[in-house]
């Protein structure tokens, strides 16, 4: 095999990587979010909301992105509701 076809492999390799490092980055911010909007803790699920947010606007993912940022004006209602800012 070439030289060439093993840089391939390897560029392949790291750019798998990191795509699955970023996933796994933002399933656990999602996670983090689903637990503070469950425990009722409204400012944490509001700033949770947002990283989530910035998550997808690092990926691109323009789609998820705009529902997180819709998510996050949801949460940034309840804290309002609540009298909490």
């Amino acid at each position: 095999m070439s030289i060439l076809c093993y840089i391939a492999a390897a560029i392949i390799g790291e750019i798998t990587t990191v795509a699955l490092i970023e996933r796994k980055i933002t399933n656990d911010n999602i996670k983090i979010y689903k637990i503070a909007k469950k425990s009722r803790n409204y400012i944490d699920a509001y700033i949770t909301a947002g990283i989530c947010a910035s998550t997808f606007l690092y990926n691109k993912d323009e789609k998820n992105y705009i529902k997180w940022k819709n998510i996050e004006e949801e949460e940034k209602e309840n804290l309002r509701y609540k009298n909490l800012i």
